[in-house]
């Protein structure tokens, strides 16, 4: 379980391991230690599937070493790397020191998961030779230096660490979204420089001009929702900022223009 799953998530996991405990004398279950001496005498594990649900010809396969795990996947008579675990005692876990706040992974470590979506500019940042990778026509890692895999993972988020960690916010880059109706609606989906989900360091603040009394504020990670009153001003300037820092700029017409938003 991956701490990123919401509560029904984790219900629903709880009641299907109360349903393996009810299943005992029924079922032979290995305990840990079986499973520890079967494995640890494998060195190298394979095995492989198909698309059977769509019945197309795509296909993964997973190979996992002492060393690594890597998958590769067949897709439309093409074969890309799309994972790839790194298993060395020398790398640090980012979570030693750093507590997960929410969207966290708590997950061998991985060069690449293409369960999330990059950017050339987010996975490649310059690593000085940490992370060797051809990227043409597909991705393959020849050559990891722990040492270094060390400091990049550490210092250049979200390589290799994609949760909304606290960074500061890229105002270019997050989004607000803006609807008028009886009260003034706004969500700010904060992002950092990578164009990642953020989280936001310090609190929200909103000045208005006419001022807007009794603004419901509801933070959820890096998404933050206003819900204000409409007093239907001719003019409405609304600016949400952090740490004495501009976010965005957004200024509204409700009482004649109410489809005119414009935002910076």
């Amino acid at each position: 379980m991956e701490n990123s799953n919401e509560k029904k998530y984790q219900d629903e996991y709880i009641k299907q391991i109360d349903y393996i405990n009810q299943l005992k004398g029924k079922i032979n279950f290995p305990n840990l230690k079986q499973l520890s001496d079967f494995w640890s005498k494998q060195q190298t594990t394979y095995y492989q599937g198909r698309d059977l649900i769509n019945k197309t010809n795509n296909q993964a396969e997973f190979i996992t070493t002492p060393d690594h795990r890597e998958r590769q996947r067949k897709y439309l008579d093409k074969v890309y790397t799309t994972d790839y675990r790194y298993y060395n005692s020398d790398l640090i876990d980012p979570y030693n020191d750093y507590v997960a706040k929410k969207h966290g992974f708590w997950i061998v470590p991985y060069a690449f998961d293409f369960s999330h979506v990059y950017k050339a500019e987010s996975i490649f940042p310059e690593t000085k030779n940490d992370l060797i990778i051809d990227k043409q026509p597909e991705l393959k890692i020849n050559k990891i230096n722990s040492k270094q895999f060390n400091k990049t993972r550490l210092e250049k988020y979200p390589y290799f660490l994609p949760e909304p960690i606290e960074r500061e916010i890229d105002r270019k880059k997050s989004e607000v979204k803006v609807s008028i109706g009886k009260t003034i609606n706004i969500g700010l989906f904060a992002r950092d420089q990578y164009d990642w989900p953020a989280n936001i360091s310090y609190p929200i603040e909103v000045k208005t001009d006419p001022e807007i009394e009794n603004i419901q504020y509801n933070p959820d990670s890096a998404k933050h929702f206003f819900i204000m009153p409409n007093e239907k001003p001719d003019f409405q300037e609304i600016i949400l900022m952090s740490d004495e820092k501009i976010i965005k700029k957004i200024w509204l017409f409700p009482r004649f223009l109410p489809f005119l938003k414009i935002i910076w």
